[in-house]
């Protein structure tokens, strides 16, 4: 499941997100599914071809504090600490600038 933060989600053009508010008594099992659905926050997003995520199914609201990221554990980690594991992970990593 994605993890975004509200900002984030706010920053979506209106086009690509907004509030599930259709009901599909279409469906078959639209009564089984109408809770996981209707009035939940939705996105576009692309995943190997565009896709409609729901909130609590496709992705997740996280508190914006989210530069305080945390290890595995569960930790803090300083600020300097997510800088160089995101550097390590870079796919650019030990590439040079070809005039330095």
């Amino acid at each position: 499941m994605r993890k975004i933060t509200l900002s984030e989600y706010n920053a979506i053009p209106e086009d690509y997100r907004g509030i599930w508010t259709v009901e599909r008594w279409d469906l078959p099992d639209w009564a089984d599914l109408r809770e996981k659905h209707i009035g939940k926050r939705t996105m576009m997003a692309y995943d190997n071809g565009t896709c409609l995520l729901v909130e609590g199914m496709g992705f997740e609201i996280v508190d914006d504090s989210s530069w305080k990221k945390t290890d595995e554990a569960g930790n803090r980690m300083p600020l300097f600490e997510i800088l160089q594991r995101a550097r390590a992970r870079s796919s650019l990593r030990g590439l040079r600038h070809p005039m330095a």
